[in-house]
């Protein structure tokens, strides 16, 4: 006799209903008795997303981190942890993973940046929360455990509200995650800039001081009359972090009647600042000197409002410096030079000495909360989420074929 329960098999070589050996109402409703006891071990996930993925985690995102409603957020979901039941459940590429709503159903959006379940197990994952608000826990679910399920990605819909741009540095030639698709393309003659392991989040280039990175001429990544832009990235750099004034992402401002835009260090002392200009107009706002070349990770982000002001903001926002940008607001900052990382050849430029890790321009005004959500998520996503036991996604109760 064969009894299937939940997939789950079970052989009885000593019982038989033929000729009346034994009844099958008595042994049926012995062996119900016998799982009813043996179901008590087991939890079984209810409100499946998809009867064929294995199991799922809850994974709780901290509502006190957060200080602002946000919309279409890409939220950082890390996990590290090598006992983790993922890592040799899920997919080796993990093309199964799936992320949904509270409701476990409705389907998320997300990338996977990274994931390896063998040596050093990691996930490094971007899911795009429709909704989070500001003090109140939001509670996600992971699932896995599909061998035949294709890839489930949707990575541009993940960057697709705002972004101009998303480099998460996982090659020397970053390629962008967006659908604009601007990746760097070449790296300058004689760089011996490198693909470092030991990023922010994952991987991150390191410059030499001797070369730097280029995406060509995006078109979208310009500033026209009343175009607004936000630039951000990590950086890590020792003192001194290169040559004079190094263009950390820079976009024509390469010397000093060039136009656009750029995020740079002062001339030797690595004090962040931003600015832009065009022919004989330069404006910039900068950062105390040598405050942020210690060989740690910071989060720089440039905020361009083109009807208030240029702010450069450092890690959560708390250092600072703006400048009053509106009598510009109609001045075409638009370029078709190319976007370059890790400094310039210029003589008033120089190459960059240090990592950078995911960078990111947004044509638009990203505000207060979006900023600080960034940098905290970014800087410490263990404290952002909660992963919570797996359950196996099973129909509740119990079902019996006897054969």
């Amino acid at each position: 006799m064969k009894v299937l329960l939940n997939h789950y098999v079970f052989y009885n070589p000593w019982v038989s209903t033929r000729h009346g050996m034994r009844t099958a109402p008595t042994f049926v409703g012995a062996l119900l008795g016998m799982l009813a006891c043996m179901q008590t071990s087991v939890v079984y996930a209810a409100g499946l997303y998809d009867r064929e993925w294995e199991f799922r985690q809850p994974v709780t995102i901290a509502g006190g981190m957060i200080e602002g409603e946000l919309t279409n957020f890409p939220v950082l979901i890390q996990i590290t942890n090598a006992n983790n039941h993922i890592f040799g459940q899920a997919q080796p590429n993990g093309n199964d993973i799936v992320f949904t709503a509270s409701d476990r159903t409705t389907k998320l959006s997300h990338e996977i940046q990274h994931y390896a379940d063998t040596g050093t197990n990691a996930l490094i994952a971007w899911v795009k929360v429709p909704l989070l608000p500001a003090g109140v826990d939001t509670t996600l679910y992971l699932y896995y455990g599909n061998a035949a399920a294709p890839d489930q990605q949707a990575v541009a819909d993940v960057w697709a509200d705002g972004f101009g741009a998303v480099w998460h540095m996982n090659e020397l030639l970053a390629r962008d995650s967006t659908s604009n698709a601007y990746h760097f393309i070449s790296t300058s003659s004689g760089s011996t800039a490198f693909l470092a392991q030991s990023g922010k989040i994952g991987s991150a280039v390191m410059f030499n001081g001797d070369g730097n990175i280029s995406a060509g001429s995006p078109p979208l990544l310009n500033m026209g009359p009343n175009k607004n832009l936000t630039v951000s990235f990590w950086f890590n750099v020792p003192n001194p972090c290169g040559g004079a004034s190094v263009r950390m992402l820079n976009r024509g401002m390469a010397n000093n009647s060039s136009t656009g835009f750029g995020v740079w260090s002062g001339a030797g002392a690595c004090s962040p600042r931003c600015g832009y200009g065009t022919g004989s107009i330069r404006k910039f706002t900068a950062i105390a000197d040598n405050t942020y070349a210690d060989e740690t990770w910071h989060y720089v982000t440039a905020v361009f409002d083109r009807q208030g002001d240029m702010t450069l903001y450092m890690n959560d926002g708390t250092d600072f410096k703006s400048y009053d940008m509106s009598a510009d607001a109609d001045l075409n900052l638009s370029t078709t030079s190319a976007l370059q990382m890790g400094g310039t050849s210029s003589t008033t430029g120089g190459w960059l000495i240090g990592k950078i890790d995911e960078a990111r321009i947004c044509r638009t005004i990203r505000n207060e909360a979006w900023r600080l959500a960034c940098y905290r998520n970014q800087g410490d996503p263990s404290a952002w989420i909660t992963l919570g036991p797996e359950r196996p996604c099973r129909p509740p109760g119990t079902f019996i074929t006897v054969r």
